[in-house]
């Protein structure tokens, strides 16, 4: 199974994947094709992924993102994207990858969609912040949904509290993936055999960390 990876701005959270891959020996590392950023300001990463045998692709962003990023999907033979990035899919990659591209969005969906989701949740002094994977369609932040991390309002500290949270949520979703238990019916998405009951990982984690 080949993954792609767009991120945006610093890259944060796919540094911090790449670092935990490479000292966790998961072999997971060698299954993404490439990691693909709409910044080229990005020295760090841009070192991160050469050490590490990962391809980077960069752009400036632009309109083109979306058929740009197509482009080299097909051209590696990707099967799932996963996005940790600000800008909006549109056009024939939603077609082509139907039920395969998974966003992680910092908001317990279906609230607090798009921009400023931890502020807005903040504001609204809600008891539970969190994280949610989704599939991604046309409507923003509106597909279904595949997993969420729930952390309390009381211990959060900063963004990184919350957003720390989508890499045990994105090395699951591979292995998941990759052992083929993740299915979509009905505009549901399942995770076959997996433990539904309420955690801070819905479903829960079956990796240690």
């Amino acid at each position: 199974m080949k993954f792609a990876v767009s991120v945006s701005n610093k890259g944060t959270r796919m540094k911090k994947i790449i670092k935990f891959l490479k000292e966790s020996n998961e072999g997971l590392l060698a299954d993404i094709a490439f990691v693909f950023i709409d910044n080229t300001e990005n020295e760090e990463l841009r070192l991160l992924c050469e050490e590490n045998g990962v391809k980077l692709f960069e752009v400036d962003g632009g309109e083109n993102v979306s058929d740009e990023l197509l482009r080299l999907m097909e051209e590696s033979s990707v099967d799932y994207l996963f996005l940790f990035s600000v800008f909006v899919l549109e056009g024939g990659i939603l077609e082509k990858y139907e039920n395969k591209i998974i966003n992680f969005h910092p908001s317990l969906l279906p609230s607090f969609k798009g921009l400023n989701a931890i502020d807005r949740a903040l504001e609204e002094e809600v008891s539970l912040l969190g994280n949610t994977a989704h599939i991604v369609v046309k409507e923003v932040d509106a597909g279904a949904i595949v997993m969420q991390s729930v952390l309390s309002a009381h211990e959060y500290n900063d963004y990184d509290d919350v957003l720390d949270m989508q890499i045990p949520m994105f090395i699951q979703l591979m292995l998941w993936i990759d052992q083929g238990r993740m299915g979509a019916l009905d505009g549901k998405v399942r995770i076959e055999g997996a433990n539904y009951s309420v955690g801070q990982f819905i479903p829960n984690l079956e990796i240690d960390l």
